[in-house]
């Protein structure tokens, strides 16, 4: 059984987010962890407020198969030529 409720799982869809708590040289810090291509990706949080909202986002993003548009930096968007929303269609 756990004591203090972590790892906390966040599902949205098929998509799963897992918030861990570490301690590191005694500050106590959040990490979401999450599979993306056969790759775990990680992104750390100072609280656990910030951690839990980034981690619905990041499940919902998943679930949708939006992730590989919100990994392209402004420096890509730039070399594609193109905007992300462009290829979009519009009535």
């Amino acid at each position: 059984m756990k004591k203090d409720g972590f790892p906390r799982v966040i599902k949205s869809g098929s998509a799963s987010v897992k918030i861990l708590r570490y301690l590191s040289r005694g500050y106590t810090f959040f990490r979401l962890e999450w599979w993306l291509s056969g790759k775990r990706c990680t992104e750390n949080y100072k609280d656990v407020a910030a951690a839990t909202e980034a981690a619905i986002t990041k499940a919902a993003q998943l679930s949708r198969g939006d992730i590989d548009v919100a990994r392209l930096s402004g420096v890509d968007r730039l070399y594609t030529g193109e905007p992300w929303n462009s290829s979009r269609t519009r009535d």
